[in-house]
């Protein structure tokens, strides 16, 4: 498969991925369930379902935050293994992203939280021990973030470092596309500490600005990238709606991992 035919292959993908994403009708249909027990049951018949598939009435909150961030990093590795071989690091680092709270706990000798002893992606760091959590931590792809907060850099500004090294060469138009998908997201960081800050309406300009990359730049990792863009903030607005509903209606007493 050429270079070129295997970037029609993923966007073909992505595009069937991204039609079956909800809508706006679908979100409000939704977010007028009172109940989790309604939610997840108008949720499983529609386009969400293959994104609850672990959560359930009885979930604790701790099963909702883990079995979504499951779901997200196996869609990071679906689409970095429908993208030519090279682009895979850098798309495979963007579960790391994930990752960034918890690691600035373990690089600071903090108490764990128990949820992170059984975070797939994070338990073989959760040592007592901190020289074989700092050992851990610097034998594993981890290790640029470590270094980089270790020399005054802020956990977010590492990993975006980091991203940008895993780019291989690219033309100058592709590469100016993947900045604009990474000025969408820095903007929308930006935007999260204003004061009076609309929080989803900071998330439907975000939403609105990545689906644009999509559209406008096919068969290119900027869309790649705005796709898992998009997932990322499908699944945080449904964790939104489930904590809710869970902690806040339902009367539960999860403990969110966050």
């Amino acid at each position: 498969m050429t270079h070129a035919t295997r970037f029609g292959y993923a966007q073909a993908r992505l595009q069937a991925r991204l039609g079956g994403l909800p809508d706006d009708a679908d979100w409000r249909r939704l977010e007028s369930s009172a109940s989790l027990a309604h939610f997840l049951q108008s949720a499983r018949k529609g386009p969400l379902r293959p994104w609850l598939q672990e959560i359930g009435p009885h979930s604790t909150a701790h099963d909702v935050e883990r079995a979504l961030r499951s779901r997200l990093r196996e869609e990071i590795a679906a689409v970095a293994r429908w993208l030519p071989g090279e682009w895979r690091t850098a798309v495979e680092w963007s579960g790391r992203l994930l990752d960034l709270p918890a690691l600035e706990l373990l690089f600071e000798g903090a108490a764990l939280p128990a949820w992170l002893h059984e975070e797939p992606a994070l338990a073989e760091f959760a040592s007592d021990v901190p020289q074989l959590r700092s050992q851990a931590l610097e034998e594993s792809d981890c290790a640029p973030l470590l270094e980089q907060w270790r020399a005054g850099t802020a956990l977010p500004e590492a990993w975006r470092l980091e991203w940008r090294s895993r780019w291989p060469a690219v033309p100058p138009a592709q590469r100016a596309n993947l900045d604009a998908v990474e000025a969408r997201f820095l903007e929308h960081r930006e935007s999260l500490t204003r004061p009076q800050m609309d929080g989803p309406a900071a998330r439907d300009r975000l939403a609105d600005g990545l689906l644009r990359v999509f559209r406008r730049h096919p068969a290119q990792p900027a869309a790649a990238f705005a796709y898992l863009g998009l997932v990322a903030l499908m699944l945080a607005r449904l964790r939104a709606a489930l904590l809710h509903r869970m902690l806040f209606v339902d009367g539960g007493t999860g403990e969110s991992a966050a």
